[in-house]
């Protein structure tokens, strides 16, 4: 769905401001997206990670065969306690949330009235990821965001 609503917002962005500059909005928004949202912010709360383990947070389903390895259970449960965020309490994932944030905040500060934007901007996008499970959203809205911001208000 997410994929679709990219699509969407290329879509409208190449008629109202012409392909190239909505490829360029939608790059930016996949790229920034990529690497704050879908990269540094579960890094940031895996390491802000307390040491409360995965395995009693998410205990496996009793079976006949008591399991001994880590290993054994499936790799998507593991991928999913690897990045920390199911695992992770509420109160690291907001610290891992506003130390992402701020470092977005801190690649804007070629203008510094951008900051302060940029920082709740990054708070929304990884309050969208979240919400939804998908980067793909957040790289659609930060995509529509840039083609409103560039395009349509003119904004530096």
């Amino acid at each position: 769905m997410g994929v679709l609503a990219l699509i969407a917002v290329l879509c409208f962005g190449a008629a109202a401001n012409g392909p190239s500059f909505a490829f360029d909005c939608a790059l930016t928004g996949l790229g920034e997206e990529l690497i704050f949202t879908w990269l540094l912010f579960p890094c940031a709360v895996f390491l802000l990670a307390t040491s409360r383990t995965c395995a009693e947070e998410h205990p496996e389903p009793s079976r006949a065969a008591p399991q001994t390895f880590p290993e054994a259970r499936p790799l998507r449960a593991r991928m999913r306690c690897a990045s920390g965020l199911r695992c992770a309490p509420p109160r690291t994932q907001l610290l891992g949330a506003l130390a992402t944030a701020l470092i977005f905040a801190l690649c804007h500060l070629a203008q510094p009235w951008k900051a302060p934007i940029a920082f709740a901007f990054s708070l929304g996008m990884i309050a969208l990821y979240r919400r939804t499970g998908s980067i793909w959203w957040p790289i659609c809205a930060h995509s529509a965001f840039d083609m409103l911001w560039f395009g349509a208000l003119g904004l530096p």
